[in-house]
């Protein structure tokens, strides 16, 4: 296993909120998905602040768009709400390929310009298209018991990931962030799909609200063992838990410890406030780092500063 650890972005959905350009998503169905609808240029500026602080991997605002969710709550063609959700890939890229021509113009400039730069060590940035969990579309907190695979064949669920893996391929990226699954039913769906897409390499998080379970209920060690056994280290590069709180996620990765047919860990826990990790991230990330994380980042409350202190962080243990 690799030491080199990926920083990841961090909550998207709360930024906005603290910009206050959206709501929670009980005040919209489509929540962030409203806002590359409507102002595609605030979730640049989104991934431009994150990539500033320290973002090896940004994700696509994708989380809450979906070609259903469109169609439904903001009355468009399917047609138009897949391109709609391509260019959430369009702002992405746009957004690394900026900071990437800057970053490089001011390390390559005076010493005034790189004092400019929170960090001088950096490699150009990847993009991830975030892909939520089937009951994010549903916009009724259904993907925090994923409940709904209850009365779903594993062929509805993969019909619905593979459509919008589909529409983010299409559109260039080839890496995929899925997230927030809360089911072991659903996860194994989604890695059953991956063959179909060579090339294409993905982590995968599940949800938790406990210290050895997942939302639905299943234990998270034998949902990890099961789709690890399911898939290719060489596509499923990485498997973990994103949206659960950080005194969870120990016990959570000591349970699986094992279970991940050598593949490392992906954490992206919550923020427990508007503050964001701060102080506790810092006090806990080391542990995560030793079981084996290799890929962190955050989801909610999670800020652009507070990737900043993740970075330094990460780095401040690898001496």
């Amino acid at each position: 296993m690799s030491d080199s650890v990926t920083v990841l972005d961090g909550g998207l959905g709360t930024e906005l909120e603290v910009a206050g350009i959206t709501k929670y998503p009980g005040h919209d169905e489509l929540w962030t998905a409203r806002v590359l609808l409507n102002q595609p240029e605030a979730m640049k500026q989104l991934h431009a602040s994150f990539l500033k602080y320290g973002a090896d991997v940004i994700e696509t605002g994708t989380y809450q768009a979906s070609v259903d969710g469109y169609m439904k709550y903001a009355g468009l063609s399917e047609q138009k709400a897949v391109s709609v959700i391509q260019n959430a890939a369009k702002i992405a890229q746009e957004a690394v390929e900026e900071f990437w021509v800057d970053y490089q113009s001011k390390i390559d400039g005076s010493a005034e310009q790189r004092e400019e730069l929170v960090f001088t060590d950096r490699s150009k940035p990847q993009i991830a298209a975030s892909i939520a969990c089937y009951g994010a579309w549903l916009a009724n907190d259904s993907d925090y018991d994923g409940n709904y695979v209850d009365s779903m064949t594993t062929e509805e669920l993969q019909a619905w990931h593979r459509k919008h893996i589909q529409i983010l391929l299409d559109a260039g990226i080839n890496l995929l962030a899925i997230e927030t699954i809360p089911a072991q039913k659903e996860a194994e769906a989604i890695v059953q799909i991956l063959p179909e897409f060579p090339g294409v390499k993905a982590f995968l998080t599940f949800s938790s609200k406990s210290e050895t379970k997942t939302c639905h209920q299943e234990s998270f060690a034998e949902a990890v063992a099961s789709i690890c056994k399911m898939s290719s280290p060489d596509q499923l590069l990485a498997v973990g838990l994103n949206c659960t709180r950080p005194q969870f996620i120990t016990p959570l990765l000591r349970s699986a410890q094992g279970a991940t047919g050598g593949r490392p860990f992906i954490v992206n826990p919550k923020g427990e406030s508007s503050s964001g990790v701060l102080t506790e991230w810092t006090k806990l990330l080391p542990e995560w780092l030793d079981l084996g994380v290799r890929y962190i980042g955050g989801c909610c409350h999670t800020r652009p500063s507070d990737i900043e202190i993740i970075r330094k962080t990460v780095k401040s243990h690898a001496k």
